[in-house]
């Protein structure tokens, strides 16, 4: 799903920023900064917030995985579990990202 990549990557290259996760438990939200850098998207730990992921330096979030965990996110919204940790440890970025960007 190229269109996805695309669309996160031109909107978080335009305006890097602080994104929140977006637990189903009753966890506080924590913050990471996620911005581009060529075509990747980078995350790390939050720049204006301090309830930060402990990111240890940055995290480049995989393209071929962002239809995949796209997937994961609208089965997880809709009361489905299913394991992304198969797939990814950033999973909770991704989450917090596609939230963020309110597909």
């Amino acid at each position: 799903m190229t269109d996805l990549w695309i669309t996160i990557k031109n909107n978080l290259s335009k305006n890097p920023r602080d994104i929140k996760t977006v637990p189903k438990n009753k966890r506080k939200p924590k913050w990471f900064y996620a911005y581009t850098e060529n075509d990747d998207v980078i995350i790390t730990n939050a720049q204006a917030h301090i309830e930060s992921c402990s990111i240890k330096g940055n995290r480049k979030l995989d393209k071929q995985n962002a239809s995949i965990l796209y997937d994961c996110y609208l089965k997880r919204k809709a009361n489905i579990r299913e394991n992304h940790y198969d797939i990814t440890r950033n999973g909770s970025y991704w989450f917090g990202i596609f939230a963020d960007l309110e597909f």
